[in-house]
């Protein structure tokens, strides 16, 4: 994700730990609140730095003028504030936007998506500390989302389960897992899934062979 002058979103990444969540403040000149509350803004980023738990947290902050480029900026400058609305970046990263100033988290995601997540109200009453909650938060969700796949055809499902890891023991004789305990630990680790279905209008499978598919990959299911 780039600032200048504007977001460059969607080209996919390789690995969400080595991805930036970028906090960004969206925001008018000629609006007295983006103008009020900014600095506020630019005290949470010092603050986030400053705690060492952040630290490596691949978190950055940035700002960016909405209707301040191309088109959309000449429009702004003609017509007025009601042009900033129009402006496609602002208006990408937080669906129905309709107010500034606004915080968006934003990052490119796996697939060629985006990653975006929006602040709540951005008001002056303790705004530092809520943006500093709100970016670390916004990291932990997107390394989690990393997780989760679109399930919509038994394909999908296939795919998305071919890596799981059935533990051993889960399925050995009671005599084999008490030999195993006696040579001590092992360095066997057993991986787990959580798999979201999507309902799809004339789905292939029912849910008594979706169970028996993810079976046949994790046998103690």
């Amino acid at each position: 994700v780039g600032l200048a002058p504007r977001l460059n979103v969607g080209a996919g990444t390789a690995s969400a730990a080595a991805t930036t969540v970028w906090v960004i403040f969206f925001y008018s000149a000629s609006c007295s609140m983006s103008r009020g509350v900014a600095p506020l803004f630019s005290l949470a980023a010092r603050q986030f730095f400053a705690r060492e738990e952040n630290h490596g947290a691949n978190v950055q902050f940035g700002a960016f003028l909405c209707g301040g480029w191309g088109a959309v900026g000449a429009e702004r400058r003609a017509t007025g504030f009601a042009a900033v609305f129009k402006d496609p970046v602002c208006a990408f990263l937080e669906p129905g936007f309709r107010e500034t100033p606004r915080v968006v988290a934003v990052a490119d995601a796996p697939g060629g998506s985006t990653f975006r997540m929006a602040f709540e109200s951005v008001s002056a009453d303790n705004l530092a500390s809520r943006v500093v909650g709100f970016a670390k938060k916004a990291r932990r969700l997107y390394d989690q989302s990393s997780l989760v796949r679109l399930i919509a055809t038994p394909d999908d499902l296939d795919a998305a389960l071919a890596n799981v890891v059935e533990d051993p023991l889960s399925s050995s004789s009671s005599s084999e897992q008490a030999a195993a305990e006696d040579a001590g630990p092992t360095t066997t680790s057993k991986s787990a899934a959580v798999v979201l279905f999507a309902g799809v209008a004339g789905a292939a499978l029912s849910d008594r062979a979706l169970g028996e598919s993810i079976r046949t990959h994790v046998p103690s299911v």
